[in-house]
């Protein structure tokens, strides 16, 4: 992060993001870019993040966590900082498949593609059709242990930039009544309620790649020597990074606006998250296709950072809601108020 948003921030705050900052230079930044293993890799990452204390941010201090309810600048603080030193975090998604109700139970069944942590992690939140003739009003969420019969991984996808990606099959898995979340019908509140806190931390993450690519960048024209000097002193290098600097201030403003939002409850939290999502993922693809500019060959070998950012940010532009839904929900905001 860059000068601390004490608008935003408390000490709490500020404490935090200095934990997260130490660990992370500690920790992943040097390392190898390219990735290997990556479901080791990702269980390792959890782990190690779990054993510091900061998986504990992620959950209300009823289940063990860290606050009395949990902060969306907290989340926005470890998405940044983490996502300078790997790609690799968590992220929510789910498709409609069915419960039916068997006595005391729920069998489910169907399948569910572009699962993220599919086949490594130890539970997933499902949401599923309890009552489909009411269809909205007929979701439900469960949580379902990954060794229960009939959870089946299907497939782990490949995609653009490695993660752990994959198609899980629900053939007549039976869970228990209790693993419902919430109440019969609250599926589609809790899911939209989870998108609205996880938009603007996507938003965060695509600040963390984007600062990493300005660093890069930075460290990169200050080395590289041409025509008898560092590219640093040309002015075409020094408007390139101007333009990333700016654009990654602007950024970094609007997600912690947004999470300050979240966290008051301000009415408009839904709408500035969305403003956050849409904005920082956009200028974070634009400050680092800039950074591999800079670079030029060099930014294109397979396994360099530059090379990995490159990849990393593409997907954050659609997962989570992509930008032409973030652009909805900005204007219908905007022509509800009218």
């Amino acid at each position: 992060m860059g000068e601390p948003l004490l608008p935003f921030f408390d000490q709490d705050h500020l404490a935090l993001h200095e934990r997260v900052r130490a660990w992370v230079e500690a920790n992943l930044i040097g390392g190898p870019a390219g990735e290997k293993k990556l479901e080791d890799e990702a269980r390792r990452l959890v782990k190690r993040l779990g054993e510091v204390g900061f998986n504990r941010h992620a959950v209300p201090r009823a289940y063990g966590g860290a606050r009395e309810k949990v902060e969306a600048r907290d989340l926005c603080i470890l998405r940044e900082e983490l996502a300078r030193g790997s790609a690799l975090g968590a992220d929510v998604a789910s498709l409609k498949t069915l419960a039916a109700r068997r006595g005391k139970s729920f069998c489910l069944t169907g399948t569910k593609r572009f699962i993220s942590n599919a086949g490594i992690a130890d539970h997933y939140v499902v949401f599923a059709s309890t009552e489909p003739e009411k269809k909205a009003k007929g979701v439900s969420a469960f949580i379902v242990d990954a060794n229960a019969p009939g959870l089946i991984v299907k497939e782990k996808t490949e995609v653009l930039s490695p993660h752990p990606i994959g198609v899980l099959a629900f053939e007549n898995c039976e869970i228990a009544e209790d693993a419902m979340i919430g109440k019969a019908g609250e599926g589609l509140n809790i899911a939209f309620g989870t998108l609205d806190l996880l938009r603007c931390t996507v938003g965060a993450a695509a600040v963390g790649l984007a600062q990493r690519a300005l660093e890069e960048a930075v460290r990169y024209a200050g080395a590289r020597q041409q025509f008898g000097q560092a590219i640093a002193r040309f002015q075409g290098i020094q408007f390139k990074l101007a333009d990333m600097a700016t654009e990654l201030e602007a950024a970094r403003l609007l997600v912690y606006q947004a999470a300050w939002a979240h966290d008051c409850g301000n009415e408009d939290a839904k709408q500035k998250s969305s403003m956050a999502k849409l904005y920082a993922t956009e200028a974070a693809q634009r400050i680092i296709d800039q950074g591999l500019q800079i670079h030029g060959g060099v930014g294109l070998i397979a396994g360099s950072i530059m090379e990995r950012l490159y990849r990393d940010i593409r997907a954050l532009r659609i997962y989570e809601g992509t930008s032409e839904i973030q652009k909805l929900v900005i204007a219908r905001g905007l022509l509800q108020k009218s």
